[in-house]
């Protein structure tokens, strides 16, 4: 680049910060304000400039009130990492590929494998993407997990640690939860798995998506609640993960449309594309009650797309096992009611576990009274 040249890019720099003055007046037109300052910003190799546009950029795919909004601004991150990957995360979350190291493969997802590997000593899990290899569409669900993950912190949720890039492959690191999914552990016949810790594996789910669902600005639906998305450590805790789907709602009062998220756990009203709301969440935690009640998949044997039509058409519901605790029956009849009118909150439900989890205590405490007395 001549002086000539240099000058000019300059003063486009300058004319295009002159313009995010106006930021807050016209929040339609940040994430192309954002963009062009950052090809800019980019071309003059200012990393620091490019990294404040990728922040704002990701902040308003994240926060924006408006889900127009927030589209647009995962539209221009992803033509932001597409020209250069390595601007896949703001400064502050970015890792050097140098400090990770891989060890093996320990499962596979829609952007591709997953890896166990090692950062700074602690074992994390790594999920790999290459740009180049996958669609837009795909592209544009790894950057949307990204942008709201980065700003999640709760025990029931899993870490994002930082993401980095290396060529055309982008990886999200995650905190290594060691047993794998609560499908692995519910489907494990070795591991015994008594009424209390049901309970406890119930109100952990609870407890991380009443955090989801009360997020600020606005909730967020995660659209895709099953066994094979919450994670287990070592300590046998829980982890909700997997927001490849998730979003932020529109408004308060305004419901989404669309359907994702897998048939054998979706409600009526997703399969059916009409709107929806958190109350779509509660119809799949009450699917993941009957997986942690029974221990088998929903509806074995019938075909995915049979299920959506029953579930819609005729209330079909997982048959309910024999001798089932009335409790836990109960509760999960009132998660997956027809009309998510009729269902309970994240917040209703854990006080219905909360007396669940007292009234197993309490027979632990008249077992071991009679206990006592007998010796």
């Amino acid at each position: 680049m001549n002086i000539n040249d240099c000058m000019s890019e300059m003063d486009r720099v300058v004319q295009v910060k002159e313009r995010t003055n106006a930021w807050a007046a016209d929040p339609k037109r940040r994430p192309a304000i954002a963009f062009e300052f950052f090809q800019a910003a980019h071309r003059l190799r200012t990393h620091g400039c490019a990294d404040g546009c990728m922040e704002m950029i990701f902040a308003e795919a994240a926060t924006a009130k408006e889900a127009a909004l927030r589209q647009r601004a995962l539209r221009v991150a992803t033509r932001v990492v597409e020209q250069d990957p390595k601007y896949l995360l703001p400064d502050g979350c970015r890792i050097s590929s140098k400090e990770i190291e891989m060890l093996k493969p320990i499962g596979e997802g829609a952007y591709g494998k997953v890896w166990a590997a090692t950062f700074r000593g602690a074992l994390v899990a790594v999920k790999r993407m290459r740009v180049h290899r996958v669609d837009d569409r795909l592209l544009k669900d790894f950057l949307g997990e990204l942008a709201l993950m980065r700003f999640l912190r709760h025990p029931h949720v899993v870490l994002l640690i930082g993401a980095l890039s290396k060529g055309s492959d982008m990886a999200i690191v995650l905190e290594y939860c060691a047993r794998g999914s609560l499908w692995d552990v519910l489907h494990d016949v070795d591991i015994s798995l008594s009424w209390g810790t049901r309970v406890r594996f119930a109100r952990q789910i609870c407890q991380g998506m009443l955090y989801l669902h009360r997020w600020r600005p606005r909730p967020i639906l995660h659209r895709d609640l099953k066994s094979l998305n919450i994670l287990v450590d070592a300590s046998m805790n829980l982890k909700i993960s997997d927001f490849g789907w998730a979003r932020v709602k529109a408004a308060e009062g305004d419901n989404m449309t669309g359907s994702v998220g897998t048939y054998q756990w979706m409600a009526p009203e997703v399969l059916e594309s009409s709107e929806y709301s958190e109350k779509a969440d509660v119809f799949s935690f009450g699917v993941v009650l009957w997986e942690i009640l029974s221990r088998q998949p929903p509806y074995p044997g019938m075909d995915p797309v049979n299920v959506a039509t029953q579930v819609v058409k005729n209330g079909l519901r997982p048959e309910i096992p024999p001798d089932s605790p009335r409790r836990w029956v109960s509760l999960m009849n009132r998660c997956w009611a027809q009309d998510p009118k009729d269902r309970l909150d994240f917040a209703q439900i854990l006080e219905e576990l909360d007396v669940f989890a007292a009234a197993i205590e309490e027979q632990k405490s008249k077992r071991y009274s009679s206990k006592e007395r007998k010796h």
